[in-house]
C-alpha cells in the first residue's frame, strides 16, 4: 500500500494511506515525529511525498530507510521533459498543483550557480497557494477538483 506523507512545520508529518487511483484510502494522521511515523510503518510499500531531498535527509540521518518512495517533483520534470516544448517549465509541486487546477504556476527556486556541487538536498521548497497545505496537495495530485 502507498502512503502520502507531508512534514510539519514543527518536524511531525500528516500523513493516510492512498489506494490503487493514489486518492486517500484512510484518515489523514497526525504524528509528532516524521520519523517515527516512517519507522512505524514498515509495511509501506510505496512512500508518497514532496521531494526526496526535503524529507529524506532527517530520515537518513535517524538511520531509518524506505524501499521506495514517489517523488512529486522528480516525477513532474519527468513528465514536463517528456512533454515537447515544455522544457524549463517550473516542476515544483506548487507548479503541478497549479496545472492541475488551472492556475497560475509559480516559478521554481533559484537554480544553483554552476560552479557549485551539485546536491540531492537543495533550497527550499517553492511555497503552495496560502490556502492549500502541503499534504493536502500531495493528496489531491492524482484527483483533479470536479
Amino acid at each position: 500500500m502507498r502512503w502520502a506523507i507531508a512534514e510539519t512545520a514543527d518536524g511531525g508529518a500528516r500523513l493516510c494511506p492512498l489506494d490503487h487511483d493514489g486518492l486517500p484510502a484512510g484518515p489523514v494522521v497526525e504524528e509528532p515525529s516524521l520519523i517515527e511515523a516512517v519507522r512505524a510503518r514498515p509495511q509501506v510499500q510505496r512512500w508518497v511525498w514532496r521531494s526526496t531531498a526535503g524529507i529524506y535527509r532527517p530520515l537518513l540521518a535517524a538511520g531509518v530507510r524506505v524501499e521506495r518512495c514517489y517523488d512529486v517533483e522528480a516525477a513532474e520534470a519527468l513528465l514536463i521533459g517528456h512533454e515537447e516544448g515544455q522544457a524549463g517549465q517550473a516542476r515544483s509541486l506548487a507548479a503541478a498543483w497549479a496545472r492541475l487546477r488551472e492556475l497560475p504556476v509559480p516559478p521554481d527556486a533559484p537554480i544553483r550557480a554552476a560552479q557549485t556541487q551539485p546536491s540531492l538536498f537543495d533550497s527550499g521548497p517553492v511555497p503552495l497557494p496560502s490556502d492549500t497545505d502541503e499534504f493536502t496537495a500531495l493528496a489531491g495530485m492524482s484527483c483533479p477538483p470536479r
